[in-house]
């Protein structure tokens, strides 16, 4: 059983990891839209929509805190 919970925290960590990894490849490819947004923001125009990549950012850092705070509390 122990062996069992071991590799089930390796995959969650790994999971965590691989998450945040692509968390921040999203928020790179993102930059030019939450430059647009911004920049419309101050010059008080229509802001564009966020695109994919913003929207990814956002379920992915809420996916990535989630699954740290669990694997965190688990541990303790």
């Amino acid at each position: 059983m122990d062996l069992c919970l071991f590799i089930i925290e390796g995959v969650l960590w790994v999971v965590d990891i691989l998450g945040v990894s692509a968390d921040v490849y999203a928020w790179f490819k993102g930059k030019d839209n939450r430059i647009e947004r911004r920049e419309a923001r101050k010059d008080g125009a229509d802001v564009p929509v966020r695109d994919k990549w913003n929207r990814l950012v956002i379920a992915l850092t809420v996916l990535a805190c989630l699954l740290t705070l669990g694997l965190m509390a688990w541990k303790l």
